[in-house]
Formats: C-alpha cells, structure tokens, sequence
C-alpha cells in the first residue's frame, strides 16, 4: 500500500473529524489532541454513517443508535440503544 494524501492536518481542528474518500471508501479522519486517526465511515452495528456521529475526546457516538467507539483503539465502548418512539408521533 502506499501513501496517498487526503488531507492537511492543519484543515482539522482538534477535537474534530472530517470525512475523506480515499480509493474509492469512505474514511472518517479524527483529531484527537493532535494526533490522528483514520477508520471507516461505516458503524459496524447498522452500517450508518459514523461521520454523523459526535466526537467527544477520544470516543465517537453513532447518530443512529448511540454505538460508541474509541477511535485510538477501535474498541467498542457500549452497545446501540433501542429508541422508543411515543405512538402519538408514528
């Protein structure tokens, strides 16, 4: 594999992410207190968009289901939660 360029480090403040294409994937690009990572935009619980998500230090919530990840080691933090929806809103 060899190195491609997605973006400038300075385009990502900390306590931010971006969203890149790199080959034709989705990668969601993390700054946390300065160090970067990189993993793929899809939530591994329900294939949802994890840039959509929110970045709190090291930890990353799903906006479909509230899955949280920690980006530094990809380990999962808690499980999705069911949403129940009060029937006079379906």
């Amino acid at each position: 594999m060899e190195w491609v360029d997605v973006a400038d480090t300075h385009d990502i403040e900390k306590g931010t992410m971006i969203l890149v294409e790199v080959e034709g994937k989705k990668v969601v690009i993390a700054n946390v207190e300065g160090a970067f990572y990189a993993f793929n935009d899809r939530c591994p619980h329900s294939n949802a968009p994890l840039h959509l998500g929110t970045l709190h230090g090291k930890v990353i919530t799903c906006a479909l289901h509230f899955s949280s990840f920690d980006v530094t080691t990809a380990k999962k933090l808690s499980d999705p939660r069911e949403l129940s929806v009060p029937p006079e809103i379906i």
